[in-house]
């Protein structure tokens, strides 16, 4: 039976879906059989798409999608709170989105406002007990003044307790906003001290880096400071034995000089001397040929 029900309402999924039914296809999206089914984000499009969609349509359609999918169902829930006439919807709508942690904050202010325009007394105060975070003591100061449906908030809750529930609820956004804050501070600490450390650790390993590159280039330094020493004494040593030599060449020069010199003038001192004689001779030899 449960097979065959299934296999009727795949069955109606396919014909609405061919005819464009959103109304008729989102009624029947939860009918699946194995995982054959009508696809979820096919349907959310044909309600959106769809002028005729009611909010209830997109509420449907919001159930056949995946819990943790956002993409399509925020759209349906912002044309569900356009077309809700009630309030109803965006209850029910709201407390899903809640169920699944897909309720932000802007949501829950929107459906919040459509059913304090349009919802009864009962929808304000189902709002108010039932979605977490919403304005119970505005929520229930409407319900109070919208005595209908047979339903009278005085009946059910007084205001004491509304008080100390929204007391209760400071209080817990209180300790929750503490805590959030401790939390934060606590990973702020430790990723701060985390940074620090890296950085140590990254200044010692740049230091250490530094110190053996400069070891390497006073090292390299002083090997070239001794060369160029070396290379000096070397040039000075052969420009000294240059000067040696050529003081040695230079003397050699001169004494050579000196004695060619002295050679000369021992020969002209020995010709004169030679020519001196020879004229003592002759002077006296015609002396004597004068004596009669």
């Amino acid at each position: 039976m449960g097979k065959a029900l299934s296999e009727y309402g795949l069955r109606r999924q396919r014909e609405a879906l061919a005819k464009g039914d959103p109304r008729e296809a989102a009624s029947f999206a939860k009918f699946r059989v194995g995982n054959e089914g009508l696809e979820p984000v096919a349907l959310a499009q044909l309600v959106l798409n769809s002028p005729k969609s009611s909010p209830w349509d997109a509420f449907h359609a919001v159930c056949a999608l995946p819990s943790n999918e956002t993409q399509q169902s925020h759209p349906l829930a912002r044309m569900a709170m356009e077309r809700d006439t009630d309030g109803w919807c965006s209850f029910e709508f709201a407390r899903l989105l809640q169920i699944n942690n897909k309720l932000t904050n802007e949501l829950l202010r929107g459906f919040e406002q459509v059913v304090k325009q349009k919802g009864s007394c009962r929808h304000l105060y189902f709002f108010a007990a039932r979605i977490k975070g919403a304005d119970i003591l505005g929520l229930y100061e409407l319900a109070r003044k919208r005595r209908f449906e047979g339903l009278f908030i005085e009946d059910q809750v007084d205001f004491a307790t509304i008080n100390q529930a929204e007391e209760q609820r400071l209080q817990r956004l209180a300790k929750e906003r503490a805590e959030r804050e401790a939390k934060e501070r606590a990973e702020r600490e430790a990723r701060e001290a985390k940074e620090r450390a890296e950085r140590e650790v990254r200044e010692a390993k740049e230091r250490a880096e530094r110190e053996v590159r400069e070891a390497k280039e006073r090292k390299i330094r002083e090997k070239q400071e001794k060369r160029a020493d070396k290379m000096a004494k070397k040039a000075a040593e052969q420009f000294l034995k240059q000067m040696a030599k050529e003081k040695a060449r230079e003397e050699k020069q001169a004494v050579k000089q000196q004695a060619k010199e002295e050679g000369r003038g021992g020969f002209s001192a020995l010709t004169s001397r030679l020519h001196g004689l020879l004229g003592a001779s002759k002077s006296k030899g015609d002396d004597q040929q004068k004596k009669p």
